[in-house]
């Protein structure tokens, strides 16, 4: 049985991907990446309380490589099919999933997807994750 990986927590079951999740085509799922997404905007704005983990480098390479391949989607629908097919149809094992800001301080992949649906939103420019962050 597939489940939903944390990522997706919050996220309806995809039976079909290219079969509309609701009638709004997809609000859902947008839904939950524009929380993230100002979420993270909200971690952003206090340097100060950066999680460690956000200034590893190995952290910072897989923010940027998801980012790479989140470039050529342009819409927000898109962009939200791909965040409920992409890693997150795997079996969660007994635990319950983290909550939206905590799933951000720890999966780079979640954020690579949230600062794309910034980007897409005009909110959040381009550079890399370090770069985001202001480190050197």
């Amino acid at each position: 049985m597939t489940g939903q990986g944390y990522g997706a927590a919050m996220l309806p079951p995809v039976t079909d991907p290219a079969m509309p999740m609701d009638t709004t085509g997809g609000a859902v799922l947008g839904s939950v990446l524009a929380m993230h997404a100002d979420i993270l905007s909200q971690l952003l704005a206090r340097p100060d309380r950066y999680p460690p983990r956000w200034r590893a480098p190995g952290f910072g390479r897989q923010v940027d490589l998801v980012r790479t391949h989140l470039g050529p989607i342009h819409s927000h629908e898109s962009l939200a099919r791909s965040y409920a097919r992409e890693h997150f149809h795997i079996d969660r094992i007994g635990t319950a999933p983290p909550s939206p800001e905590n799933l951000l301080r720890r999966s780079s992949t979640d954020v690579a997807y949230a600062h794309r649906w910034l980007e897409l939103s005009g909110r959040r420019g381009g550079g890399s994750w370090i770069t985001l962050l202001g480190e050197p």
